[in-house]
């Protein structure tokens, strides 16, 4: 019995242990983005499901919108059964309820949801087709005309709208409108003419949508179009015009009497009514050929022969357009045209150029630099009558040639620069406008105009601009500029820097090297600030520069020659007088002086110039020291005149009244030199006083520079022997009688 417990015992624990090792299925993933754009029977998504037993799984899918997928039993892959539209109300979510089994556990069922993505499958709808709107001619410009609107069932970027104007009938309404790009609202941008070429305008405007992609597809735009009809009312007071000038025709030679040959067609700008003008034939280079019915038709008057033309083959008409009513001015308006008729010989084809005009870019300065390619074809099928060669007509002005090559539909003209010439930008001619012509073996030809734009190479030099004298007072200490170099470069595209070649200061005569004055890169010239400017030490410099474009391309980059500025730099008042040192003695005897006896005189000089320079000499003391060494001030006894001596000037001291003669000692004057600034120094003069009798006057045999060595010596011995005080007047070599 035991056994037989222990047995039973562990079958049921295997069984429990079976049972909670068999778990059931779950889903992972309950939302799924798909794009709404998934082809019907192409996947669009794999149910995300496991089982922790890795059993099978089977699945099935139910709910309102299940309809639109099928679903694999064993693999959970889904796949579009039916078209996806998620711009339908409610239409960017499906749920659906998927049911999962591994055929031993109860099936789990979930909700999921499906996301639909936009793809762009809607294009703009704008609410108005077509709008039409009545306008003055005299409308201004700038005015808001009307709005379009459009919008867009898809979401995000892809519903974001951009309009634009795509084409404007007739198109001589090109440029007169525009449309905001965001808002759809349509501007006048031009002056309307009613008498144009067109009363009535209609603007076709597109609508173009953000962009969108999905997973199946590439990134798409959507736009619609829609119309604006405006018509122009007439303000009346204009003269009749002609209509698409200028004229050129074509008729072949012998053709019959009254062929026609061209219409001409004018309006009256103020009704837009034709038939109430005329048209006739003012004059012509050829008389006689052509005559003109009131209608504006040109035709054949008599016989047409191509040889007796001569060098040219055009016949120029002018023709006059005349209104039958009087205008508000009081007159029958008129205008003319010229209409150019081309004589061609009989030649059924003439070529064709592939293109209605050419235009080509080429950089100056290369010579044999290739332009472009025009292309023809004449419709003769016969090789004589087909060939092609090009020329350039006109407007070449020697600069270019065309060669004709051999293609396999038609001829090609190479257009190259001259070999010999080099284009220049900086010239005249930065345009040209060449007329192409092909001709044919039968010399049937046609013409084409073909702009060719000249390019700018930075290979010009620049130049300077003439330089003017600057004035810098000396001791000045601005910082701004006190001139400027300036040159300029005929290139478009340009950099100028300014660099020194030299500076020299004009000193005392001489030019020396100096560093007065710096030059900044732009050509401004500026003091140095380290440096103070002294006009009595040099009173000129010399600034040398040169001229660099660091932008140059091609050849030299810096000005053929170098410029010079001439600065002059101006005296101020700022040296005082100085007195020049004299060893003179000067004595006045005192019973021979009266008022107006010169008793001495003074030297002085000013470093400074011109009226600066000019020195003002005046007694400002008088103080007088007896032989007892007493000092006493005295009244204005002596008065200064000043003279002038070349860059000298004198100032000679004279009496203002006799002297008192019973004094004995010397005069301390004191004398004041001034400038025409107010700076003056002053210095003071020993003037000694003595009787006449007094004046001894002893000669040397020595010279004067020996007396003046011994002078201490014979003093003394002068003193020794008369018992007297010595003053030495005067030393000279001169002797008196």
């Amino acid at each position: 019995m035991e056994g037989f417990s222990r047995g039973v015992l562990l079958c049921l624990l295997c069984a429990i242990c079976q049972i909670n090792a068999n778990e059931g299925p779950d889903i992972n993933n309950l939302v799924y983005n798909v794009c709404e754009d998934v082809p019907v029977g192409e996947e669009a998504f794999t149910i995300d499901a496991t089982d922790p037993d890795n059993d099978p799984l089977t699945f099935s899918i139910s709910g309102v919108d299940a309809g639109f997928f099928v679903v694999e039993e064993n693999t959970g892959r889904v796949t579009v059964q039916r078209p996806l539209e998620r711009d339908k109300p409610g239409g960017d979510t499906m749920p659906l309820d998927v049911t999962v089994s591994d055929g031993r556990n109860p099936p789990v069922i979930r909700s999921i949801i499906i996301v639909l993505l936009d793809a762009n499958d809607n294009r703009p709808i704008f609410e108005t087709a077509s709008n039409d709107f009545t306008l003055p001619e005299n409308m201004a410009v700038g005015s808001s005309l009307f709005r379009m609107m459009a919008t867009d069932a898809d979401s995000s970027s892809a519903a974001v709208i951009h309009y634009s104007i795509d084409d404007v009938t007739p198109s001589s309404g090109l440029g007169l409108f525009t449309i905001v790009r965001n808002t759809g609202e349509v501007k006048l941008l031009g002056n309307l003419n009613y008498t144009a070429l067109s009363t009535f305008y209609r603007l076709q405007i597109n609508a173009t949508d953000g962009g969108g992609k999905c997973h199946f597809s590439e990134t798409v735009y959507h736009s619609s179009i829609a119309y604006a009809l405006i018509t122009v009312e007439d303000v009346p007071d204009l003269d009749p015009q002609f209509l698409n000038v200028p004229y050129m025709a074509r008729v072949e030679e012998n053709s019959p009497l009254a062929q026609s040959v061209f219409k001409v067609t004018a309006i009256d700008q103020d009704t837009g009514v034709n038939d109430e003008i005329t048209f006739t034939i003012e004059d012509s280079t050829v008389d006689g050929l052509f005559q003109i019915s009131n209608d504006g038709t040109i035709s054949v008057s008599s016989n047409i022969d191509r040889e007796e033309l001569g060098d040219t083959d055009t016949v120029i008409l002018t023709v006059k357009a005349t209104e039958a009513n009087l205008n508000i001015h009081g007159v029958y308006a008129n205008t003319t045209a010229n209409v150019q008729i081309t004589i061609i010989d009989t030649n059924d084809n003439k070529p064709e150029f592939a293109e209605a005009s050419y235009e080509f870019f080429v950089k100056e300065g290369e010579k044999g630099a290739f332009v472009g390619s025009v292309t023809a074809e004449d419709p003769d099928q016969i090789e004589d009558f087909n060939r092609i060669s090009f020329g350039i007509v006109d407007g070449s002005f020697g600069s270019f040639i065309i060669r004709t090559h051999a293609m396999e539909r038609g001829y090609r003209g190479n257009l190259a620069v001259d070999p010999d010439i080099e284009l220049d930008y900086e010239s005249d001619r930065k345009q040209f406008r060449l007329l192409v012509e092909a001709v044919d073996p039968g010399q049937l030809s046609a013409e084409v105009m073909v702009v060719v734009n000249v390019e700018d190479v930075n290979d010009e030099r620049p130049e300077f601009r003439p330089t003017a004298p600057v004035t810098v007072k000396e001791n000045t200490t601005i910082s701004e500029a006190v001139g400027r170099f300036t040159a300029q470069d005929r290139d478009g595209n340009h950099s100028l820097v300014y660099e020194l070649e030299s500076i020299k200061c004009r000193c005392n005569g001489s030019l020396t090297p100096c560093s007065y004055f710096l030059l900044d890169p732009t050509g401004e010239v500026r003091l140095n600030p380290e440096i103070v400017v002294d006009y009595e030490q040099c009173d000129q410099v010399l600034m040398e520069a040169q001229v660099v474009d660091e932008f140059t391309e091609k050849g030299e980059n810096n000005s053929v020659t170098t410029e010079q500025m001439v600065i002059n730099i101006e005296d101020i008042n700022d040296n005082i007088p100085e007195f020049i040192l004299s060893d003179s003695v000067f004595v006045v005897v005192s019973e021979s002086a009266s008022k107006g006896t010169s008793v001495a005189r003074v030297t002085a000089s000013d470093q400074d110039s011109g009226i600066n320079r000019r020195i003002e000499f005046e007694v400002t003391a008088v103080r007088f020291k007896d032989s007892s060494n007493q000092t006493n001030n005295m009244g204005m006894l002596f008065e200064a005149v000043t003279t002038q001596q070349k860059d000298i000037y004198v100032g000679v001291i004279q009496t203002m009244g006799r002297l008192d003669v019973t004094l004995t000692g010397k005069y301390l004057v004191t004398v004041r030199a001034t400038d025409t600034g107010g700076l003056y120094a002053s210095t003071e003069l020993e003037i000694f006083t003595g009787k006449q009798s007094n004046i001894v006057v002893l000669e040397f045999s020595s010279s004067e520079e020996e007396v003046r060595r011994k002078l201490n010596d014979i003093i003394r011995a002068l003193t020794a022997a008369t018992a007297a005080s010595i003053e030495i007047v005067k030393i000279t070599d001169e002797i008196s009688t």
